[in-house]
């Protein structure tokens, strides 16, 4: 059989020990695009090769968005109203502040490859607009808007009024990017998230306990911050009770360190942020996490 350098001719060859039928991985456009560079076809498959690839790659990480943001969504979030309005018509009202809004998702959000930011789009004497992007580890992002004046309210000089427009802007573009809502008006909101934090980072079983006991008794009298309290502590002791990695993936994930130009220093930092103390002591269900955070480069961000 006769083929012009222009034609795809694939030759399977195996050797097989058994009777069992030789299964061939998932043909993908990477794997395509690398045999059409090997045979030499022309710029134009080629192109047609790449557009493929880039549509995959876009519709996996899409997938694995949908997916992360699934899971982030089935965590027991709660954002407490923690700032008491003191002035005007709206005085006694509580709200959740950036802080708040942010401090107590963030643990959740980093667990499934999450992560958000905000881009002023629009900066002008009478008018502001925000918009919040939500990103996945692999690229894809979602996004939302809002726009509205500087803040005239009470006693502000201008740049008073624009920072507090801007913070209410990325309070709300967050909420609604992330379809949260901060719940009732607790007594003591802000302990209670700060609570929250810690147990959802406690790095060993004694420094969960210890954290929420301090938690649970700071929330007293607070039924609804006691069950989130409970809740958060029940997921991380789950967290903390799987297995840990084994030497030989201790020797990859040091390697990959390695390889990722980080120092020991940069090591020790990332994994202190991910709540352990040495390589060995990582859990499976944080591994490859660790080992995409080094790989991708997201390392020196943290």
């Amino acid at each position: 059989m006769s083929a012009s350098n222009t034609d795809l001719v694939v030759v399977d060859k195996r050797i097989q020990y058994d009777d069992s039928p030789a299964v061939s991985p998932a043909p993908n456009p990477m794997s395509m695009l690398q045999m059409a560079v090997s045979q030499n076809c022309d710029i134009e498959k080629l192109t047609k090769l790449m557009d493929l690839q880039e549509r995959w790659e876009k519709n996996e990480a899409r997938r694995a968005f949908d997916k992360a943001f699934a899971a982030f969504k089935s965590e027991s979030i709660q954002i407490i109203k923690n700032i008491e309005v003191t002035a005007g018509p709206l005085a006694g009202k509580k709200y959740a502040d950036l802080y708040a809004v942010v401090n107590s998702t963030t643990p959740a959000m980093s667990r499934h490859g999450l992560s958000a930011s905000w881009r002023l789009t629009k900066d002008e004497p009478s008018w502001m607009e925000v918009t919040c992007i939500l990103r996945h580890e692999l690229g894809h992002s979602e996004s939302a808007a809002m726009g509205g004046p500087p803040d005239k309210g009470g006693a502000k000089n201008a740049i008073q009024e624009r920072a507090s427009t801007k913070s209410y802007l990325e309070r709300y573009t967050f909420l609604a990017v992330t379809g949260l809502a901060a719940s009732g008006e607790d007594t003591d909101g802000n302990m209670t998230v700060q609570g929250l934090s810690k147990i959802e980072s406690a790095p060993t079983m004694e420094a969960l306990q210890a954290e929420y006991t301090a938690a649970f008794k700071a929330a007293a009298g607070n039924q609804r911050a006691q069950k989130a309290i409970i809740a958060s502590k029940d997921a991380r002791k789950k967290q903390l009770a799987a297995p840990v990695i084994n030497a030989e993936q201790v020797k990859r994930f040091v390697t990959i360190v390695s390889k990722a130009n980080a120092t020991d220093d940069d090591r020790h930092r990332v994994l202190k942020h991910f709540g352990y103390a040495s390589s060995k002591d990582i859990r499976t269900s944080d591994y490859e996490k660790l080992c995409s955070c080094f790989e991708s480069g997201e390392w020196a961000e943290l």
